[in-house]
């Protein structure tokens, strides 16, 4: 009998994937440019802006491990001061800005621009050029972790605001040279992260950090933070802060709500700064403050929705050291929402993966004390597109 030998199966040769290897050394975090409109009036009813603005941010880590324990972290982005990350290109800049405050502010806020403008001549040429297409290194650190959960940063870094937003901190744009060590090893230290940040906030109107490398030396800022989360509910963190001799206390809470149907979590927070303080150069002292916000974020489908409340005290504009950015009633928190009682609302739509449509509205209420100075963006108004070059460009091969 003859016997008969079957062929052998034949298997469908896998599916080409494409490797990504430059993943090994590079975790990149985000690629994203943006381009929008934006409107805002101050409290002068002086329409100070309306313009079409654009915005480069990268953000990630030179890997020297596989693991990325080991490496070196960068941001950066366009924009010319710390809680500007947006650079104008049509339809007029800061310079026409200020022209148009000058030619509105009360005798009392010219009287004080006047002294500014003496005092402080390269923070207004500074103030003046918001425009062009100019990127910057605003961050470049050492990022290590010899021990699993034990980090430490040196170099130009992010500041860390818990579980807070840019609203009761510091603007999401800034920058801060320094150092920080942080041990996040929730099974033996029972918080999730406690950290401690020594280092020099300023030069506002330098995001380069080649420019201001020598600050790596100097000290203004520190900070003391520990955070919890709870039963994947609430993420809570509670920090003392110290720069420039105010102490401030915060507190934050996000807190998620699915039960509640018409909102998916509300964030908590506020601070409280409990110490006179005063400008370097002047014995002009302001007094303490508090504020506090509260965000609720819905999404639904391809929409996400924040709405909420922010108070910020008008004494907090000393902590930029600066007497002209105080007079514009500029701060240090995040530049969508500054000083005073304010509602806002930010819808965003997601148009594609990789391409959204947001946009912005607050108006300000109440009267400042402070008769030197003026709420800048007492109503704003922007819309614009933001497209994640990072899933354009860098998405699995096929999806």
């Amino acid at each position: 009998m003859r016997t008969v030998v079957p062929p052998a199966p034949k298997f469908a040769a896998p599916a080409p994937v494409w490797q990504r290897k430059f993943e090994r050394w590079i975790d990149l975090k985000e690629f994203d440019g943006s381009l929008r409109y934006r409107n805002v009036t101050d409290a002068n009813q002086v329409n100070e802006f309306s313009q079409a603005q654009q915005r480069g941010v990268i953000d990630g880590k030179f890997k020297f491990d596989r693991q990325g324990r080991y490496g070196i972290g960068f941001h950066g982005s366009s924009g010319k001061t710390f809680n500007w990350a947006y650079a104008d290109f049509m339809g007029g800049g800061n310079a026409q800005a200020l022209a148009l405050e000058g030619a509105k502010a009360k005798p009392s806020q010219l009287s004080a621009l006047g002294y500014g403008k003496l005092v402080e001549p390269g923070t207004y040429a500074a103030m003046k050029n918001s425009g062009g297409w100019s990127f910057y290194v605003r961050r470049l650190f050492l990022d290590v972790e010899p021990v699993e959960g034990v980090q430490a940063q040196y170099g130009s870094i992010d500041l860390n605001r818990g579980a807070g937003s840019e609203i009761t901190t510091y603007d999401n744009d800034g920058y801060l040279d320094g150092g920080r060590i942080s041990i996040k090893r929730p099974k033996n230290l029972f918080f999730d992260e406690a950290s401690v940040t020594y280092g020099y906030l300023g030069d506002l109107y330098t995001p380069n950090f080649f420019a201001r490398g020598q600050r790596l030396a100097h000290s203004n800022y520190h900070q003391f933070l520990i955070r919890k989360a709870v039963k994947n509910r609430v993420d809570a963190s509670f920090d003392y802060t110290w720069q420039d001799k105010a102490n401030t206390f915060r507190e934050a809470a996000n807190v998620k709500l699915p039960e509640l149907k018409i909102v998916d979590s509300v964030r908590l927070e506020s601070y409280q700064r409990i110490n006179q303080i005063r400008y370097r150069e002047l014995k002009l002292y302001r007094d303490v403050g508090n504020g506090f916000g509260i965000t609720a974020t819905k999404k639904i489908k391809r929409v996400s929705l924040d709405v909420g409340v922010a108070d910020v005290d008008e004494n907090s504009i000393v902590m930029t050291q600066l007497i002209l950015s105080a007079i514009y009633g500029l701060s240090l928190n995040g530049d969508s929402y500054g000083i005073g009682k304010r509602g806002f609302v930010r819808p965003t739509v997601k148009l594609t993966p990789y391409l959204d449509a947001s946009g912005f509205y607050t108006q300000q209420w109440g009267a400042i004390v402070n008769p030197n100075i003026t709420v800048w963006n007492k109503q704003a108004f922007n819309v614009g597109l933001n497209l994640d070059m990072k899933k354009l460009f860098f998405a699995e091969h096929g999806k």
